[in-house]
């Protein structure tokens, strides 16, 4: 409901056809909370049907959509979007667990290769190349931070590279957090983005994911700070997303 709330905020009166978002950079998150700092920043030019905002970001021309939360929803969403629409890209936008222990709550991580964790044989799926070369030739974005130190660190960073994992169940525990660091040499987990990686990839569709740390699963803390920090971390991923696709 907040989705198309916000979009009748933004005074989205009229739908446009559906050629008007051909060729657009489909930007998915799985939540609306990771949605909102992005729709906000959009000059939002109609919906499409009921599902999809049709605008611009950063001076690029895209198409919004909400994929849902866990790897079934994601996979099934990214699906059906790619059979009925022709988009240039896809950038999956949103928060992620911290699983490697230099990163912090606030820090934006832009891994370069996703598999799910939860796999008898991990398949990584590297990003799109040339969409990760633009993301460490740009500058970080400032990036907001929290005042508790047990949390954040002092300024926010940008972290690109390394390994993101995906999986159905939340992990909150250290225990589990240290096997796929361990296993898998894994910097921050979540439960959606490797699924929509290999939707992309069997559509041969660039793809590269922007994920804001929210949580320290070494911590035991998880569910505490997502509470506390899941929308700081939010709009942390979408500053990256608007300084990698500004022109």
């Amino acid at each position: 409901m907040r989705w198309l709330v916000l979009v009748a905020l933004l005074g989205c009166r009229h739908a446009p056809a559906a050629s008007d978002c051909a060729g657009a950079t489909l930007i998915v998150t799985a939540m609306d909370n990771e949605m909102d700092p992005i729709l906000v920043k959009t000059q939002a030019s109609g919906l499409v049907g009921d599902r999809f905002v049709c605008g611009s970001f950063a001076g690029r021309k895209v198409l919004l959509a909400i994929v849902g939360v866990g790897p079934t929803l994601a996979r099934q969403s990214t699906e059906s979007l790619l059979a009925h629409r022709d988009v240039a890209a896809i950038v999956m936008v949103g928060i992620a667990g911290g699983l490697d222990r230099a990163l912090r709550v606030g820090d934006v991580t832009v891994p370069r290769r996703w598999a799910r964790h939860d796999a008898v044989a991990a398949q990584w799926l590297d990003v799109d190349p040339a969409l990760l070369a633009r993301a460490r030739a740009r500058t970080a974005p400032p990036l907001e931070t929290c005042s508790d130190p047990a949390a954040c660190d002092p300024v926010a960073k940008l972290a690109i590279g390394g390994s993101g994992v995906t999986g159905t169940q939340f992990v909150a525990d250290p225990g589990r957090g240290a096997e796929l660091v361990q296993r898998l040499d894994a910097d921050v987990v979540d439960m959606e983005t490797a699924e929509v990686a290999a939707v992309a990839a069997r559509h041969h569709v660039p793809f590269i994911a922007i994920r804001a740390v929210s949580d320290l699963v070494w911590t035991g803390q998880s569910r505490a700070m997502i509470s506390a920090h899941d929308n700081l971390a939010a709009a942390n991923a979408a500053a990256e997303a608007a300084e990698l696709l500004r022109d």
